[in-house]
């Protein structure tokens, strides 16, 4: 009997649930732990909708534009409940915890960060709890990012997850073959021709991986120290430090830069532009994060906050995401619109393979060490 598209959609959806949970959380370090009920208190949200209560505005969003701020995805938001969004481009993640820690939190309502930076800023109290009751579309959440202990303090809620993904090595295999390690980035064959992220948190973490470091999040002052000294004498083989994803883009279509630790999103619009770019796992792995939208101490619209938490764990922003970016949704609801070429190409039949080959990003507890290293090699 001829199985139409409903059926193998469901197929799917239940092959990802019955993979090795269990493996997978003890990879993750994350439980399925209380301290968060779903289900509860959803009565206040739903009565605004049907009210169609005009919300608050406008949402002050600082996120990446090219990714989570396009107008394609917000004008959407805008036009279906009739409130702005004004973006703000975000560039990394110490920058965007420096911003909140200085008085970001007047700034902007909603921010993302990587999960790992997440708790240090819910301790200093710069973040506004997340009633998960007030987001519908929580209860869709795959298991493995229903209240991870990163996103948890005192019981409370402080990010909602937004999309799942990895950094890894991008190469243009025009000029280069069989790359398979972090070693390419001090390879002297391509002097001239890598970019670097001008980041500390993800660059010096690729450093330690390809240095034989087993946590790259876990480095002394005398492990930051050697790691500059072997990378200042690299230093010279860097063609261009790029802060941002455009950027990074347009450095290697205009060939500038053959290779660099990049994001999966680059992969696809080069790929989706014509040039054979790859990406691999490195043999050191790569650098895994989820992201998860965080809500500024104070903010004034939290009921469009809430509005928007909820859309972008909805099918239509998540299967955008998955589409364009390559990055993985935290919403069962995404399943409902893959084809089975989108579910091989992601991975999502084989996640556990996926997993194996990602060390999960950790809060450096010498985050002012890793900055100062940075500056010190920059200006080497």
């Amino acid at each position: 009997m001829k199985r139409d598209d409903a059926d193998i959609r469901r197929e799917n959806a239940a092959c990802y649930r019955a993979m090795a949970r269990r493996e997978f959380l003890e990879r993750m370090g994350w439980g399925l732990g209380g301290g968060v009920l779903l289900g509860t208190g959803l009565a206040p949200f739903r009565d605004r909708l049907e009210a169609r209560e005009k919300l608050p505005g406008p949402l002050n969003l600082y996120t990446i534009p090219a990714l989570f701020g396009r107008d394609q995805d917000l004008n959407k938001f805008r036009e279906k409940y009739d409130v702005d969004i004004k973006v703000t481009a975000w560039v990394n993640n110490p920058g965007a915890a420096t911003k909140l820690a200085t008085g970001g939190t007047k700034l902007f309502d909603l921010t993302m960060m990587v999960h790992s930076f997440v708790k240090p800023l819910a301790i200093r109290n710069l973040l506004e709890p997340i009633d998960p009751a007030q987001i519908p579309n929580y209860a869709h959440l795959w298991p493995q990012f229903v209240n991870v202990p990163p996103y948890m303090y005192e019981g409370k809620l402080y990010g909602s997850p937004h999309i799942f993904g990895y950094d890894t090595i991008l190469y243009n295999a025009k000029f280069l073959s069989d790359v398979d390690s972090y070693g390419i980035l001090f390879d002297e064959k391509v002097k001239g021709k890598i970019g670097m992220r001008d980041d500390p948190f993800w660059s010096i973490a690729s450093f330690a991986l390809y240095l034989g470091y087993e946590n790259p999040w876990l480095l002394s002052k005398e492990d930051l120290d050697k790691i500059k000294e072997f990378t200042i004498s690299k230093k010279h083989l860097i063609r261009k430090f790029w802060k941002g994803f455009s950027e990074a883009v347009t450095l290697f279509k205009n060939e500038e830069i053959w290779v660099s630790v990049g994001w999966r999103p680059m992969w696809r619009v080069l790929r989706n532009s014509g040039m054979d770019i790859r990406t691999i796992f490195p043999k050191e792995k790569a650098m895994g994060f989820l992201h998860a939208y965080i809500v500024s101490k104070g903010t004034k619209v939290m009921p469009t906050v809430y509005q928007y938490l909820d859309w972008v764990l909805g099918d239509e922003y998540g299967y955008a995401m998955v589409r364009d970016h390559a990055y993985y949704s935290p919403s069962k609801l995404v399943m409902s619109k893959l084809s089975e070429e989108e579910i091989n190409e992601m991975g999502y039949d084989r996640f556990n393979d996926v997993m194996n080959n990602v060390v999960m990003a950790d809060y450096p507890f010498n985050l002012e060490d890793w900055h100062a290293m940075w500056n010190e090699y920059k200006s080497a």
